[in-house]
């Protein structure tokens, strides 16, 4: 009991203090974790920070959702080039024995995030708080947890569709799904005020996630800064949820789309024909294309539909059609149910 009121009271004083020595340079944050025995675990803590900041940190502390909150050292700095943010990733490690079978909820955070970020009020004062779930269940058998592996810095344009793939994989071979949410912040709650991305800027942009592979798409882009989101990502066992990570990231936009046609080069013989009958569109172009038909909070509604795609039982708004040629060509367009 000693021990552990030592460390809070550790995590205290570094919360406070960390305002004078940390700055204001936090561009995102994500932590894994990977089973070494039956109740023990090696924790990772990713950390993405701007590197023009003067401050520094050789550990973190890590509230391992059991009444401990463990010291994980540094092990790594990988300065990564290229991105409109510049952006070091620094890497913490540890292990840590778990008490015996349950749910943890693993946490780690620190003031303050970047200043100026567009869709979180005064954001340099509000808290990161990355977060996991760890499930140690005889039943289910031994468990790590899903990783993602691009960089949080990797986003690009597809036309005129920003993207990030967090190309997120699962040692296990666990079914994964994903979502976004809102990020965490003070005392690890959802920030208050926290808006979306496409609501905190003018134009009829939009954005989603797509459930399948946890790749953040953002249509037509309206204003460059700095913009925050969180990807979940979610384990499944026999249909049963083992585990869950957070991707807690900064996107920084600093080119627009040159508005280049979505059905440019790559998609420029395909075509969504609506038909006579409201609800019902066919799909002209290479017989051989994959379809995705996904609802603007990602859900897929459609799968390979052969051609005609059948939103009669849909709700009225906006689709997102995604195709993949036999050549791997991806394009996406906007479909108005009406």
């Amino acid at each position: 009991m000693a021990q552990i009121l030592i460390r809070l009271s550790l995590l205290v004083i570094a919360l406070l203090a960390a305002p004078l020595s940390w700055a204001t340079h936090i561009r995102g944050a994500e932590i894994r974790y990977s089973q070494g025995s039956l109740t023990t675990y090696l924790i990772t803590v990713h950390f993405y920070l701007d590197p023009s900041s003067p401050a520094d940190r050789e550990e973190v502390l890590v509230d391992m959702g059991d009444g401990v909150v463990d010291t994980l050292p540094r092990t790594d700095i990988i300065p990564i080039a290229g991105g409109s943010c510049e952006a070091s990733l620094n890497i913490y490690v540890g292990q840590h024995s778990f008490p015996g079978f349950g749910t943890y909820v693993i946490t780690m955070r620190d003031p303050n995030r970047n200043s100026g970020i567009l869709n979180v009020p005064n954001s340099d004062e509000v808290e990161i708080c990355a977060r996991a779930v760890l499930v140690i269940d005889p039943l289910s058998g031994g468990n790590s947890s899903a990783v993602f592996n691009a960089p949080q810095t990797e986003v690009d344009y597809e036309f005129s569709t920003l993207v990030h793939q967090p190309n997120a994989t699962d040692l296990d071979g666990d079914s994964l799904s994903f979502d976004l949410i809102t990020p965490h912040g003070d005392d690890c709650l959802e920030i208050p005020g926290y808006t979306f991305p496409p609501d905190a800027t003018p134009g009829a942009d939009f954005a989603w996630a797509d459930p399948l592979d946890g790749s953040f798409h953002w249509h037509d882009p309206q204003l460059m800064g700095e913009f925050v989101i969180a990807i979940r990502c979610r384990e499944w066992r026999n249909g049963t949820m083992v585990g869950e990570v957070v991707r807690d990231m900064t996107l920084c936009i600093g080119t627009l789309p040159s508005n280049v046609e979505e059905n440019a080069p790559g998609g420029q013989d395909d075509a969504i024909v609506p038909l006579a009958q409201p609800g019902l569109y066919q799909f002209v172009g290479d017989p051989g294309t994959q379809l995705r038909v996904t609802d603007m909070a990602g859900h897929v509604v459609i799968e390979n539909p052969r051609g005609l795609i059948d939103l009669r039982n849909q709700s009225k708004g906006i689709y997102m059609v995604r195709g993949t040629s036999p050549t791997q060509v991806s394009w996406s367009r906007r479909l108005i149910h009406q």
